[in-house]
């Protein structure tokens, strides 16, 4: 395995630097039409997430510049919803309209529910996407490219664990019932992880402070913590618990560059992360820098970056599985059936999927931050529930 990993990143842009065809190994055969929907100027987003909308783009021209796939150009439909469920419909049924022969990377955090059934009544498959959701593990028509949620219980008791805590304190935000049901998942795993999990505190993503809140956790005695919450909360509730003289771990859900310039979470994290980090400096992720430079430069790298190439690159693995046969949405899930174990390289977990099945992926990778840098304690080794 690959020792510690060094961060990556850079320097904030606004706006997407357009892309193009390079004309070198020019693809000949005919095109292949793909769908990515999201909220793309929604204010959903800041601008630290500018790489949901310039990655799809980098590795179609990436791939184009390689010789497409099988010599089949890419070409992609992006199209923003503004995180507004009619509008993602109306984007889905534009996608469909327009026989795309897949959705990858379905940016949509929880408005999957509202579109999933129309893609699947088409037969339309979606290929990875922020699977925080249920029905990333109950339709057979949406092919999770990383850990999916019924995981992250277990992933987030490991992590504390992995830090040598032997008991968990958690606090979970007043604005989403997810956030309850969030640490109601850890605390159900924890007896697989060997880990104590005390459910504390609610709290508000905006309340002005968490006095109240950091003094219930220490009464726990907990080793770490964790706030169920946008990394901005969680950023808030430790800097107050550490005024309160708070002591331990953080647990983290994944990793985000503002955490390096906290002055709590820069020293005291450990965090799981559902496919490998975007951060890792390791040989697999070459051709993904390489490809962002030049493709999307000046587009910082962040949480979603490495995700979204990852699941392009499993969508290309599925459509060369069928390269004897046309490319429809049917020879796509076709030739993810035959994927079996298919990791991309270590990018991904292993991945298998089965025909008219909901697919569950138990794999994750541990990260931290060590002298004021993302690293990878347990290298690209994948860590699997149960």
């Amino acid at each position: 395995m690959v020792g510690l990993a060094s961060v990556l990143l850079g320097a904030a842009v606004p706006g997407v630097t357009a892309v193009g065809t390079a004309a070198a190994a020019s693809p000949s055969k005919s095109p292949i039409l793909v769908g990515n929907l999201g909220p793309y100027t929604s204010t959903v987003l800041g601008p630290e997430e500018l790489d949901l909308a310039a990655t799809p783009k980098a590795w179609v021209a990436y791939t184009n510049a390689h010789g497409g796939i099988d010599g089949h150009p890419v070409k992609l439909e992006e199209i923003n919803d503004n995180f507004d469920p009619a509008q993602a419909v109306a984007a889905a049924k534009k996608l469909i309209a327009d026989h795309v022969v897949a959705v990858v990377y379905d940016e949509d955090v929880a408005l999957e529910t509202a579109y999933a059934p129309l893609l699947q009544a088409a037969g339309i498959p979606v290929v990875g996407g922020q699977d925080y959701d249920a029905v990333w593990e109950t339709n057979p028509d949406l092919f999770p490219t990383m850990a999916t949620v019924s995981t992250k219980g277990f992933a987030d008791d490991y992590a504390a664990k992995f830090a040598k805590a032997k008991k968990l304190a958690e606090a979970y935000c007043t604005e989403s019932s997810a956030c309850l049901e969030d640490v109601q998942a850890q605390k159900a795993a924890s007896s697989q992880v060997g880990i104590t999990v005390d459910v504390g505190p609610s709290a508000g993503s905006t309340q002005p402070n968490y006095t109240a809140q950091c003094v219930q956790l220490a009464s726990y005695g907990a080793q770490a913590y964790y706030f169920s919450d946008g990394v901005a909360g969680i950023e808030h509730m430790a800097s107050d618990c550490a005024r309160q003289d708070l002591k331990g771990f953080w647990v983290l859900p994944q990793p985000d560059p503002t955490e390096l310039s906290n002055a709590v979470l820069s020293k005291f994290t450990i965090g799981q992360d559902l496919s490998l980090p975007y951060f890792a400096r390791l040989p697999q992720t070459k051709e993904f820098r390489a490809g962002m430079a030049k493709y999307a430069p000046g587009i910082p790298l962040q949480v979603n970056s490495l995700r979204a190439w990852s699941a392009f690159d499993v969508f290309k693995k599925a459509v060369e599985n069928e390269a004897a046969k046309p490319v429809t949405p049917a020879s796509v899930k076709a030739g993810l059936y035959k994927l079996e174990g298919f990791d991309d390289n270590g990018l991904t977990p292993p991945l298998t999927y089965t025909p008219g099945k909901g697919t569950t992926i138990k794999c994750f990778v541990v990260w931290g931050i060590k002298s004021g840098k993302f690293v990878l304690p347990k290298g690209d080794h994948y860590v699997c529930a149960p």
